[in-house]
């Protein structure tokens, strides 16, 4: 593993935890302020990972968090919040992208094809 892909793997890892805190926090979001901060915070961070991972060549990973990332920009605003079951699918988008990153050499060998269909059906409903 050379420098560049285990510094990959810690900021992942980093950006995952921000993400998932970020969409767990909206629950307890007091108003439009807070749920906007939290939901952009949570942009951030998948769309750092996406651009690393295309950067780095982890197609596969950039895929499912871009696919992420277009869902929950519908909700940059914070004028309104995300169902449950957006939040639900986004949360199993982030597992399996973490597990994704645990394990690179494979990473592009896995099919993400139903996380990513979730994803894009919850976004045009």
């Amino acid at each position: 593993m050379n420098d560049s892909t285990a510094e990959f793997i810690v900021e992942s890892r980093e950006h995952l935890a921000v993400f998932e805190q970020s969409l767990l926090s909206l629950e307890r979001a007091a108003d439009g302020d807070e749920s906007r901060s939290l939901i952009q915070r949570g942009l951030r961070a998948v769309h750092s990972l996406k651009g690393d991972s295309g950067f780095l060549g982890f197609i596969r990973i950039r895929e499912l968090a871009h696919s992420m990332e277009s869902l929950l920009e519908d909700y940059r605003d914070g004028a309104r919040l995300p169902s449950t079951a957006i939040v639900e699918a986004l949360l199993a988008a982030r597992d399996r992208l973490a597990a994704m990153v645990e394990d690179l050499d494979h990473s592009h060998a896995g099919s993400i094809d139903d996380v990513v269909q979730r994803l894009q059906s919850l976004e045009e409903s």
